[in-house]
């Protein structure tokens, strides 16, 4: 039920798409850092966003991905990480097939852990991202998007007391985009 809410949130901030300059699906990795008190997995994704165009230059971006991250040694358990996220890119035309981007933003992130047939219900928390990217013109309308990510947010344990547990890391991102 948490899920389907989530994916309704996000299909209604992308419904007003007379604003929209563009939405896109796309696939999705991520791999966090490990270290002291710190999450070391890696796991595949999917999710969707829409890019409205402020000014030529500068563009708001909504996006919502859903993760399940594996740790590297496990024990059979998996992170599930759904963030929505929105944010600011900064477009800087190079050539009329190939536009690089760059930007940032922060996100909520709905967390939930399982292990065999239990689940762990964790905080759910704010982040921050920086992206590096381009957009390559395919056809008028159509373009494929490539993007380098670095997320920034920690996981906690609903029970008191219990430590933060980071989930840093890179990512990358690619997928289609339909543009008005």
């Amino acid at each position: 039920m948490k899920r389907l809410m989530i994916i309704l949130a996000v299909i209604g901030l992308c419904a007003p798409s007379a604003w929209a300059s563009g939405i896109g699906a796309y696939g999705a990795y991520w791999k966090t850092k490990g270290g002291d008190e710190a999450f070391d997995g890696d796991g595949f994704g999917g999710g969707a966003k829409v890019k409205i165009d402020l000014v030529p230059q500068l563009s708001l971006e909504v996006r919502g991905t859903y993760f399940s991250l594996e740790p590297k040694e496990g024990d059979g358990g998996k992170l599930e990480v759904i963030p929505v996220e929105a944010g600011l890119t900064l477009n800087l035309p190079n050539s009329s097939k190939l536009t690089p981007y760059l930007g940032g933003g922060a996100g909520y992130f709905f967390m939930n852990a399982k292990n065999g047939g239990e689940s762990t219900s964790l905080k759910n928390v704010v982040g921050g991202y920086g992206i590096v990217g381009v957009e390559i013109e395919l056809a008028e309308g159509l373009c494929l998007f490539a993007e380098g990510k670095y997320t920034i947010v920690s996981a906690q344990s609903k029970e008191d007391g219990s430590p933060k547990i980071k989930l840093d890391g890179f990512g990358a991102d690619a997928g289609l985009m339909l543009k008005f």
